[in-house]
């Protein structure tokens, strides 16, 4: 009733005026957790309906331990009057902001509103703290960077001079991402009067639902982990359940570290850059035409636009004239992260496809999950950011149309690399780097 409501009204939408129509209806219980938060849906792509959502919590961050934030959420739904089969949670990696990583708006590498226009699903994207348009707390500080990135990309801009951390710690953990995962979680549950929810990672966000799924297999549909990273023997944790901390919290450190447009995109000629390497391997394995022109800028540019402040830090883009404006810089939030391995994996028990062509088979034993290959494109894509994203898609239930897109093309992939650990990007394999997403 709630999303029939939504969709009758081809404007923005505040939370009050919702929680005051449904009140009408008999529903104001289910509409609780919302109407501590703000709504707003426009009808920005034909039938489909972009809402965006605050969601209250009461932030485990040791930064801002116990203080109320709202978590952003967006959501993409087909306005079409019928209630969608499932209801969907992505989940984005270490560094990406969930906007350009699962939404980025252009041609068809719009993950989100793909699912929702093919399947009809409900489509939520969550990003934690310290990512994105959610809360980053003590991210604003350009002195809680690493010294060595203060000289090399913030001075002269926005600093005059290297300077001492405000706070030296790692930002955020696994228990505080889990935190906000179930509040979210919970979240849509009561707002769309659901069981349980479809959850969907990309590379680190496998730490987030892998844990999350053994420790509420109650509120968990299935798990779909994109280019997961997944250590076998990776850290621990304590407690009768295995996920308290392994040590005490916060960790020293710094609550976030900065990436550069040629940190992160590089130059695929010279191979430099985390995603220039990758596709320079490609190249030279004779698997051209890997890139669309023109789509380094467009996935920068979102990644930007997610972060208003980042994108006015650091030089101008090389070359540029001077007086130029900056290139802007990516803000990274710092983890510690545990709990992922295969004590965690073997006791995953919802049906969980994955990305996962090039782990080996003591890997795949491990997670005892179905094997998925995704025979996709591989053209346009940036670490799994595009096109081959889609190829996943037929693994839901109920996508029976997407099989007959245009854009998933059901072919054979000769060329793939063996990486020396398991990590799945995108369509291949290699070894797991520093500034992983």
């Amino acid at each position: 009733m709630l999303k029939t409501v939504a969709r009758t009204m081809n404007r923005t939408l505040w939370c009050s005026v919702l929680a005051w129509i449904l009140s009408g209806f008999g529903f104001a219980s289910q509409f609780e957790l919302a109407v501590a938060g703000q709504i707003e849906c426009i009808r920005d792509t034909p039938n489909i309906l972009t809402c965006d959502h605050r969601v209250p919590h009461i932030s485990t961050v040791p930064a801002n331990r116990d203080e109320p934030v709202e978590l952003f959420v967006r959501e993409r739904v087909k306005d079409s009057g019928k209630e969608p089969p499932k209801a969907v949670l992505m989940i984005t990696g270490r560094s990406v902001p969930v906007l350009p990583g699962f939404e980025l708006r252009t041609d068809h590498y719009d993950w989100a509103l793909w699912l929702a226009q093919a399947g009809g699903f409900d489509v939520f994207m969550l990003d934690f703290q310290g990512s994105g348009r959610s809360p980053r707390p003590k991210m604003d500080e350009p002195c809680n960077v690493p010294k060595d990135q203060q000289q090399s990309i913030l001075i002269p801009n926005p600093l005059s001079a290297t300077c001492d951390l405000k706070y030296p710690f790692q930002l955020i953990n696994s228990q505080s991402d889990w935190s906000e995962l179930d509040t979210v979680v919970d979240y849509i549950r009561n707002l769309r009067g659901v069981d349980k929810i479809a959850l969907v990672s990309w590379s680190q966000g496998s730490f987030r639902i892998g844990p999350y799924a053994v420790q509420h297999p109650d509120k968990v549909d299935s798990l779909l982990m994109y280019a997961p990273i997944y250590n076998p023997a990776g850290r621990a944790g304590t407690g009768s359940d295995g996920f308290a901390p392994p040590v005490t919290l916060p960790q020293p450190g710094t609550p976030m570290t900065l990436t550069m447009r040629s940190g992160l995109i590089g130059d695929r000629m010279f191979g430099t850059g985390l995603w220039g390497s990758e596709i320079q391997q490609e190249d030279l394995a004779q698997c051209g035409n890997q890139v669309e022109e023109g789509i380094q800028d467009v996935v920068w540019n979102a990644i930007m636009a997610n972060d208003e402040l980042g994108s006015n830090w650091g030089p101008p883009p090389a070359g540029a004239p001077a007086g130029s404006p900056p290139e802007g810089v990516m803000r990274v939030r710092s983890p510690f992260l545990w709990g992922w391995n295969s004590s965690t994996a073997s006791r995953i028990a919802v049906p969980a496809p994955a990305d996962y062509q090039c782990f080996p088979a003591a890997v795949r034993r491990d997670l005892a999950i179905e094997q998925v290959v995704v025979q996709g494109p591989v053209r346009g894509t940036l670490h799994g950011v595009g096109k081959a994203a889609q190829g996943i898609a037929p693994h839901f239930q109920g996508v029976a149309q997407a099989r007959r897109s245009r854009r998933v093309h059901q072919r054979s992939l000769p060329c793939r690399h063996r990486g020396k650990s398991h990590r799945a990007v995108g369509l291949w394999c290699r070894p797991i780097q520093r500034g992983d997403t």
